[in-house]
């Protein structure tokens, strides 16, 4: 999970805020306390989807979340399993309502007018999002590049999927 420092996590947002908790939770899932791993799990599917949307950070912790099951080391892979599914499920449903191109690229969404300020304060950042009016287009891009990744991977998460069903 090396890859985890080159997203500005900080000045990507969530459902609940700056994305500043992501590393911390995608580092959890390597933990050797299942309560921290189901903790930092649950922690992800609040962050990344909620009421049938995603977040400006779901596709980039997609990626590292994928990148976690290729080193298939991780005890929960099952349950992460379902949490891409459900990041799926919500990006397709998105796409089937809309219109599945976007313009927008992984890096466009972090090109400095799409991020957010440095952080100053809980103050500024909370009215930095009620102020947050975020185009359809980039709202669009959150959920055609998170499909993007998972259609990329989608033979390898079928394999996965085959292989934790057989050790179940």
């Amino acid at each position: 999970m090396d890859r985890i420092g080159s997203v500005p996590w900080d000045r990507i947002v969530h459902w609940y805020g700056r994305a500043s908790d992501i590393p911390e939770s995608l580092r959890s899932l390597e933990s050797s306390d299942p309560r921290a791993r189901e903790a930092a799990r649950k922690r992800l599917e609040r962050c990344l989807e909620h009421q049938d949307g995603l977040s400006q950070a779901t596709p980039f912790a997609t990626l590292l979340i994928l990148a976690a099951l290729h080193d298939r080391h991780l005890s929960d892979q099952s349950a992460l399993l379902n949490v891409l599914c459900r990041i799926a499920e919500v990006a397709s449903s998105q796409l089937g309502s809309r219109n599945a191109a976007s313009s927008l690229s992984l890096d466009d969404l972090l090109s400095p007018e799409r991020v957010w300020p440095a952080f100053e304060s809980e103050e500024t950042d909370e009215a930095l999002w009620e102020e947050w009016d975020v185009s359809q287009e980039e709202f669009d891009a959150y959920h055609v590049l998170t499909a993007r990744v998972l259609v990329r991977e989608r033979l390898f998460l079928v394999e996965l999927a085959s292989s934790t069903v057989m050790l179940a």
